[in-house]
């Protein structure tokens, strides 16, 4: 099988073309090991494929017409980034016209992240997204941290809480850390 997906990828990752630190990357749900449901992947991709770090959207977006790839691993994993990334028009209007196979569909949609039913805003009212940057707008003692966190402190690659709309969790200061929202901008 791996010498099957280094024919099939032309031994580059299928999603930017990089020929550095490729390795398989599962599609899961797997249906049988078998060649589809691997993508060959940069270590880049692999992040954002697997929801490690935020998708990039200006990358995403130059690479969104690989939803018409000949590889059904290619196509679900398309579909997911798109479904990451559907906040922007572009992705939005992707999923509006792609066509997958009740199998692939119900596939792609079965490895998507559990949706988050409440918005998370900033001090300003702007939607917080996971993997966003946002910016303390007070100091903030951390209770049991013994420090505090200083006004203008930028909070890289945030976590929303699930249904609270009133925390995130950052690490300010290499300690994972729960935020008000009503205490941060983006």
């Amino acid at each position: 099988m791996q010498k099957e997906l280094e024919i099939r990828s032309e031994n580059k990752c299928e999603f930017c073309q990089s020929e550095n630190g490729l390795k398989p990357f599962a599609i899961l749900p797997a249906t049988n090991n078998v060649l589809e449901d691997f993508v060959v992947t940069c270590e880049e991709c692999t992040k954002e494929l697997s929801l490690e770090i935020a998708p990039n959207p200006d990358k995403w977006k130059n690479l969104s017409d690989l939803i018409w790839h000949e590889a059904d691993a290619v196509k679900i994993a398309m579909y997911r980034i798109l479904n990451a990334l559907k906040s922007n028009t572009w992705a939005q209007e992707q999923l509006d016209i792609i066509y997958l196979n009740d199998n692939l569909l119900e596939r792609a949609k079965e490895g998507l992240p559990i949706v988050n039913d409440v918005e998370h805003l900033d001090c300003n009212g702007v939607l917080i997204q996971s993997g966003d940057t946002v910016t303390l707008i007070k100091d903030l003692k951390v209770k049991g941290g013994g420090f505090t966190a200083k006004r203008g402190t930028a909070v890289r690659n945030i976590k929303l809480v699930q249904n609270d709309p009133s925390l995130i969790e950052g690490k300010v200061d290499g300690q994972v850390i729960y935020l008000l929202t009503e205490f941060v901008k983006k």
